[in-house]
């Protein structure tokens, strides 16, 4: 299948953009890392990594709980280290990753607390065999710390070296707001980033999250712009999910949730898959690749900082990647803008 019009050249390195108001710049696609080290073993990820580098990618996103799965926690973070030291590519790369989720026995072996960063910040570093690093992310808002303690304990961890940024993932706007308020009065080092769930069948970010980002400077990273895998065309109403794949991953997260569940209640509805076969029907007609269309989509988007692709193999990252490359008209928009809005409104479960 051809690509949509407007592709640009092959290369697109240097196509770099700040994040919100601030000096770090990193690239447009954003590579993520969530299945290494389970769906993707190490030698297909190294394969992925050198495909998004000579591609011009250089920001990379993973986590200390990656994979989401007991016993492989964190072997995300020590693949994309092993590859950093074996290509010598450390030091053009921005590396972000996360903390939050449980990744220890005990009651502080999770969570946003003083304690728990210092002891995860440093597990990160070992693992990554970096010594600092760029942005250093809270996964999901912890209330049962306050939010002071661990703008206090970013602050430190900026100040000793140990992390350049500092960012936030999957919080409310109102509670990104709360952040920058408390960090300006008591000023501590303030989040220039937060991560939102955004594609083309989940746009709720757009009621708050992005216009918040907007207002105040904080740059937006879009994860999910496949929504799992949906938006690619793969999957069928009525037919069951691949083993393996998001939706049939029958494994449980670190946090006890069954991995696949948890994405059916959030895509698997017939109002999901009407749309993704009008989406189909407009992609075939025009002669665009589905997953390539999905990802310009975010990109087009005026609030969004970079996008987040993932893949599980190496052959399904060259369609993601030349989304950087596409141009949508006005025309094509404004038909996918239409999927959302004929979409049922339901409970976000």
């Amino acid at each position: 299948m051809t690509e949509p019009p407007g592709l640009g050249p092959a290369s697109w390195e240097g196509d770099v953009v700040a994040v919100g108001r601030h000096g770090l710049k990193v690239t447009r696609i954003c590579l993520g890392t969530a299945t290494f080290g389970d769906r993707t073993p190490e030698h297909a990820a190294n394969e992925i990594l050198d495909l998004a580098y000579d591609a011009g990618v250089r920001f990379v996103d993973t986590s200390n709980s990656y994979p989401p799965k007991p016993g492989l926690l964190g072997e995300a973070e020590r693949i994309l280290g092993r590859w950093m030291a074996s290509r010598r590519r450390r030091d053009d790369l921005t590396i972000a990753t996360k903390v939050n989720y449980p990744v220890g026995p005990g009651p502080n072996g999770r969570g946003l607390s003083r304690k728990h960063l210092f002891d995860a910040v440093d597990a990160s570093l070992r693992r990554l065999g970096v010594e600092y690093i760029d942005l250093y992310q809270a996964h999901q808002f912890d209330d049962t710390c306050p939010v002071e303690e661990t703008l206090d304990a970013f602050d430190r961890l900026v100040q000793n070296g140990k992390v350049r940024y500092v960012g936030v993932c999957n919080w409310p706007a109102w509670r990104v707001v709360e952040a920058l308020w408390t960090a300006e009065r008591r000023r501590f080092v303030a989040p220039i980033s937060v991560q939102v769930r955004y594609n083309l069948l989940r746009r709720d970010a757009e009621v708050e999250t992005l216009p918040m980002a907007a207002r105040l400077g904080v740059g937006v990273l879009a994860y999910n712009p496949l929504a799992a895998g949906l938006l690619t065309g793969r999957y069928r109403l009525g037919e069951q999910a691949p083993p393996g794949s998001r939706f049939g991953d029958t494994g449980l997260s670190s946090r006890g949730v069954s991995m696949g569940e948890s994405y059916r209640r959030r895509y698997w509805t017939a109002g999901h898959f009407d749309a993704v076969e009008r989406y189909r029907r407009f992609c075939s007609e025009r002669g665009y690749d589905m997953a390539t269309t999905a990802v310009a989509w975010v990109m087009h988007q005026p609030n969004v900082t970079s996008v987040l692709i993932g893949a599980s193999e190496p052959a399904q990252l060259p369609p993601l990647l030349r989304a950087a490359q596409v141009r949508l008209s006005k025309d094509d928009l404004a038909v996918l803008d239409d999927l959302w809005w004929q979409l049922p409104r339901h409970r976000e479960e």
